[in-house]
């Protein structure tokens, strides 16, 4: 490499480098078409906004997606009471995504990630609309207790992150929480008993 400003200054260098471009064969129409490969598909994403981003996402059934922007950044940017509440819907995300085949995925909750992820918040109808031009085309299903919610069908997958692993850390910080709030419960018995004797 060093050396390659010299040699593009020698006419003979040149002049071999002119005649090997000349008679290598160049296929035009290959030439033309795009390559679709994995590294093209991450700059694809890589470029889309948020928004995009999400729909792209639902659109593949990427539960990674959700689980990095909303579990592992969404305590940067998010109140802790709305963090708490999309953690938990990313984590039912995360179990379906543990699961084989599609699932019935709310809209409702969907929503409100986005509205916490865009820059501008739809409303419900909006978000349908939205949908339906992304080809997701949701349906209303009756759920045990008579609820009728609109729901997409999606088959949720985790390539990048283990959605057993996820699932198992957040029963045992779950757990871990209840036996807090188990210690703390009999604690204050133990007080309110001494403070009555």
């Amino acid at each position: 490499y060093p050396s390659l400003p010299r040699e593009i200054d020698d006419d003979a260098q040149l002049m071999k480098f002119c005649r090997m471009l000349n008679t290598h064969n160049v296929d035009k129409e290959q030439v033309q078409v795009l390559v679709e490969n994995a590294w093209r598909t991450s700059v694809q994403i890589a470029s889309m906004s948020v928004a995009d981003q999400f729909f792209h996402a639902i659109q593949h059934g990427d539960a990674d997606f959700f689980y990095e922007e909303i579990v592992l950044e969404g305590h940067f940017f998010m109140e802790p009471i709305v963090y708490v509440a999309a953690k938990a819907i990313v984590l039912k995300l995360v179990e379906n995504a543990a699961q084989e085949g599609p699932l019935h995925t709310q809209v409702a909750p969907l929503l409100s990630i986005y509205n916490h992820l865009a820059n501008k918040p739809m409303k419900s109808s909006g978000f349908k609309q939205a949908l339906l031009r992304k080809g997701l085309n949701p349906k209303r299903h009756q759920f045990p207790g008579g609820s009728k919610l609109a729901v997409i069908d999606i088959d949720w997958k985790m390539q990048i992150h283990d959605a057993t692993a996820i699932i198992e850390e957040a029963n045992l910080m779950a757990g871990n929480t209840s036996s807090l709030e188990e210690r703390r419960a009999a604690r204050n018995e133990k007080r309110s008993a001494s403070a009555t004797h």
